[in-house]
């Protein structure tokens, strides 16, 4: 059997207002049901025991850092394997819900102070560790996710956008959207605001990881 991902119960509530929203759709006041969202990215261990394999620029990890180097079909085959061995219904979060996870209540740019968050001691990015560090290195935000900003990109399931053809040359392709910056992000990057968009079958140059989420158990309404 494999190991049940370790999950936090996000609660229902209004999305703050936040200023600066950059290149997405404003989520401010909008309304978000409880779910569920993983505490940790998803780890090269829990990778591994399932996939049966290592991606390539993730054979030089330790198992507890987060897995890298996945793309979106990937991920999903992760995901799909996952729910057939643990009969449970995982997916990835939306842009909004991963964003409302991360803020965990808050309305600024970081889910801490500007000069706290900045300092590198709370994010990893900026090239201030050399690489991913193992997930938990740093403390969670108030609703108990770690390294929702810095570490690893994470794939979101909507916010895409599809590519037209150009010029005949070559066929339309779809993009899908990351949150969150990675070890060697910018300031800002690591905004809560922030994305970036890729193609579904780019790997992220070791960067792209994911989080997952679920609907609601019956036993925590």
């Amino acid at each position: 059997m494999h190991d049940i991902p370790d999950m936090i119960t996000i609660p229902s509530g209004i999305m703050p207002t936040v200023p600066n929203v950059g290149f997405r759709e404003d989520f401010s006041g909008l309304w978000v049901g409880s779910f569920e969202i993983g505490k940790f990215a998803v780890t090269l261990s829990a990778w591994e025991e399932l996939m049966d394999y290592t991606p390539p620029e993730a054979s030089n990890l330790s198992l507890g850092k987060p897995v890298i180097s996945v793309n979106w079909f990937e991920v999903h085959r992760y995901i799909d394997a996952l729910n057939i061995v643990t009969g449970n219904r995982y997916r990835l979060p939306t842009e909004l819900e991963w964003e409302y996870a991360a803020r965990a209540g808050t309305s600024g740019s970081y889910h801490y102070p500007r000069k706290i968050a900045l300092k590198g001691d709370v994010i990893n990015y900026d090239k201030k560790n050399n690489g991913v560090l193992t997930t938990g290195s740093f403390p969670p935000n108030e609703w108990g996710c770690h390294e929702m900003l810095g570490n690893v990109w994470e794939w979101v399931s909507d916010g895409g956008r599809t590519v037209p053809g150009f010029n005949g040359l070559h066929d339309e392709y779809e993009l899908k959207v990351l949150k969150g910056g990675c070890w060697a992000s910018g300031e800002f990057d690591i905004q809560l605001s922030s994305r970036v968009e890729h193609r579904k079958n780019v790997n992220g140059w070791g960067t792209f990881g994911f989080r997952l989420a679920k609907e609601i158990s019956p036993e925590n309404l």
